[in-house]
């Protein structure tokens, strides 16, 4: 921003000698000229006042709503977010810098996450733009366990979706919620001892069952040869051979353990598993009994070269692949024994490393992030050249010395097989600023300390663009990108952050709560059989949900809120391909649908039209929406073709695990979700985008897991100002 000197007009004075001289030039300056305060930060700015000796006084262009000034140049900012103006006056002069305050964001990470009922999980939350970057932590809902105040959450014993709320300290209007799914306790388990045993005919071993997981330890016993009673005494039958033992938990009868029983007359061994394949180096518990008297076996292998196992039975497998025996030999009588193969695999080693190659400055720190796969000894052993240092973590600090240095990750499990990458340390060239944060769509220039011959983005135009040194964000999406400066010999490289492209209010009106019907167009069976009753339900489930609450940022003030108002059919076949530039014959269909079913359209009504055709060749797009005049008010409108015809638009509603509904399903409802929001945000295509037209659901279509009162559905997430991020 450019600042006005104010100049006195020249004088011409006499003085005593009978000569003359111009009168001096008065004026006045602020620096900084313009200023980036946090939210409740504080700047000093300083007047100078050339030519005269005049005191400088301080006010604030827009009153008090714009912070405060001190008599020194101090200024605090308040908490809202806007550009203000300070003044300072000296005599007839006055002067102007500009202040813009950031607005207060909170993220809280992790956003979403899983806890066991009664576990407890570390929430983080990060606050930007305000000096006080302190929260105070809540639940949204009662009975949904305790959060502390270090962000800590304690899950309560109850299942459910809840939500942690992080409140900024400096202005409790700013909040942001994480979504914590409190899972039931793991399911019951059962473990049977001893897990194998050896028997003559006729005698008795007595077993034991454990449950886990609940506070019910009944079990009910069975066999499939001799007897076992309720307290788990087995006697073996006069037949020899091997007979199985079941556990069966009374609290969980699909939990259940077994064990074996081999029955034989004289000295016989048992031992389980009976053939096992494992890694190389990888270790075994084996367990054996006898019969008789005396149960006791000793351990040993049938080959040399075979590994080792020790006086409790437990394996370690060599190095090298091959098949070997481990033996258990009766302690009363060494002439019976029994023997179980035990086949050595050597896995296919491979490792990663990133990044491979990079040019950083003398005595900067990186971390490199290794992983060696294929094999169950993930270990790494990292060296370097002689002048760096790397910790075993690939924690890597430059040396000071310029250069090209190496780095090198070696699978412990198989030390032939490693990454390397290339680290070049150069000194002096280097970019200004440093570092730098923008908003999509915003530029800056840098300045290399040393002549420039190129500027490059390493993204390409995904990073946004750059040309002299004046660097363009991206429009429409935010992230991490790198530019480049390069010279005779030289490079250097500053990162810059981009802010995601938050949704901007055009204006135009809103809908705050809509009455949302659903029109099926067309055969009834071209559709599968559960599209119809989950679109149903998830329009019926939308209301009051946490999923609806994030539209409520965009509605002014309003609460979110949806009635379902039926469902009607149209037996006429659909157009084939009827594009949104169509959507008088889709409003049309639509408008005529609900007439004929008796209902007099309102502001607010949403048709979402499904139609029965599938499109060949099909469309880039999966679903639109607008609106359209029917009668006397103007009638939203939602369009989604059926999804077989759009391979693209199918796999949208590819299972995620949510629930047990068809492919088709889950896409038709996460589109009419999707338009739903869009069509509360921006009705009549005139409200709330971002700088490349997009809307609440266009920049969030990952497939999420919502919980609804009619059930779990899956849909799209949808895009947060409140968090620069898709919301579930």
């Amino acid at each position: 921003m450019r600042f006005v000197r104010f100049c006195a007009c020249a004088a011409v004075v006499t003085v005593a000698c009978g000569g003359r001289r111009d009168a001096p030039v008065i004026s006045l300056t602020i620096a900084p000229a313009t200023a980036t305060v946090d939210a409740g930060g504080s700047q000093r700015f300083v007047a100078r006042v050339t030519g005269a000796d005049l005191p400088v006084a301080w006010s604030l262009a827009e009153g008090a709503g714009a912070g405060s000034i001190a008599a020194d140049g101090t200024y605090t900012a308040p908490l809202t977010a806007g550009a203000y103006h300070l003044i300072a006056r000296a005599g007839d002069l006055s002067a102007s810098a500009v202040v813009t305050v950031g607005a207060i964001s909170i993220s809280i990470a992790p956003a979403s996450a899983n806890v066991t009922s009664g576990g407890s999980l570390q929430l983080q939350a990060s606050v930007t733009g305000a000096a006080d970057a302190g929260v105070l932590w809540s639940m949204r809902e009662s009975g949904a366990g305790t959060v502390d105040s270090s962000g800590r959450y304690t899950a309560s014993q109850a299942p459910g979706v809840y939500h942690v709320i992080a409140t900024s300290r400096a202005d409790p209007s700013r909040s942001a919620a994480a979504a914590i799914t409190v899972l039931p306790q793991p399911p019951t388990a059962v473990n049977i001892s001893p897990p194998i045993a050896a028997l003559e005919p006729g005698k008795s071993v007595r077993f034991t069952a454990a449950v886990a997981g609940s506070q019910d330890a009944a079990v009910s016993w069975s066999a499939d040869g001799g007897t076992i009673d309720a307290n788990g005494l087995y006697v073996a039958p006069q037949t020899p051979g091997r007979y199985t033992i079941v556990a069966v938990s009374h609290a969980d009868t699909s939990k259940r353990a077994t064990a074996e029983v081999d029955v034989g007359a004289g000295i016989a061994v048992a031992i389980s598993p009976a053939a096992v394949q494992i890694e190389e180096g990888v270790q075994q518990r084996f367990i054996a009994a006898a019969n008789g008297s005396d149960t006791r076996v000793t351990w040993s292998l049938a080959e040399a070269a075979g590994g080792t196992v020790d006086a409790n039975g437990l394996y370690t497998a060599p190095r090298g692949p091959g098949t070997f025996h481990v033996v258990a030999t009766s302690a009363a009588d060494p002439s019976h024994s029994i023997a179980a193969a035990v086949t050595v695999i050597v896995p296919a080693v491979s490792v990663t490393l990133t990044p491979v190659a990079i040019t950083i400055r003398p005595g900067a720190n990186l971390h490199f992030t290794a992983a060696a796969v294929g094999a169950a000894d993930t270990r790494l052993q990292w060296a370097s050249d002689c002048c760096a240092s790397i910790a075993q973590d690939g924690s890597f600090t430059a040396p000071a010395a310029p250069g090209t240095y190496h780095l090198i990750a070696r699978s412990t499990a198989d030390p032939a097989q490693f990454a390397s990458a290339t680290i070049i340390v150069q000194t002096a060239a280097a970019i200004d600023p440093a570092a730098v944060t923008l908003a999509a769509g915003d530029h800056i220039a840098f300045t290399a300390s040393r002549p420039a011959t190129t500027w490059s983005v390493q993204e390409g135009a995904q990073g946004g663009s750059i040309s002299s040194g004046v660097y363009q964000a991206p429009y429409g999406h935010g992230g991490t990108f790198h530019v480049i400066a390069t010279g005779e010999g030289w490079t250097a490289t500053v990162e810059v952050t981009v802010l995601p492209a938050d949704l901007a209010d055009g204006g135009g009106p809103v809908v705050a709560r809509t009455r949302t019907f659903a029109i099926f167009w067309g055969d009834p069976g071209a559709w599968a059989a559960d599209v119809r009753p989950t679109q149903e339900a998830v329009l019926r489930g939308l209301d009051g949900s946490d999923h609806l609450r994030i539209a409520e940022q965009y509605l002014r003030g309003a609460a979110a809120g949806t009635s379902f108002g039926g469902s009607f059919s149209d037996p006429s076949a659909p157009p084939a391909s009827p594009d949104k530039a169509d959507h008088q014959t889709v409003g049309a269909a639509a408008c005529a649908a609900l007439q004929a079913g008796g209902i007099v359209p309102a502001a607010g009504d949403v048709a979402i039209v499904y139609s029965a055709a599938s499109f060949s060749p099909a469309p880039s797009w999966c679903a639109w929406h607008s609106f359209f005049v029917c009668g006397n008010a103007t009638l939203l409108i939602a369009f989604i073709p059926n999804v077989k015809g759009s391979y693209g638009c199918l796999k949208l509603g590819a299972s995620i695990g949510c629930n047990t509904l068809s492919d088709e399903s889950n896409a038709a409802a996460s589109f009419a979700v999707h338009e739903l929001f869009e069509a509360m945000t921006d009705p009549l295509l005139s409200a709330w985008t971002d700088a490349a037209g997009e809307e609440i659901g266009d920049k969030c279509e990952e497939p999420r897991c919502i919980a609804l009162s009619t059930g779990a559905f899956q849909l799209q997430a949808e895009y947060s100002n409140a968090i620069h991020a898709c919301a579930p």
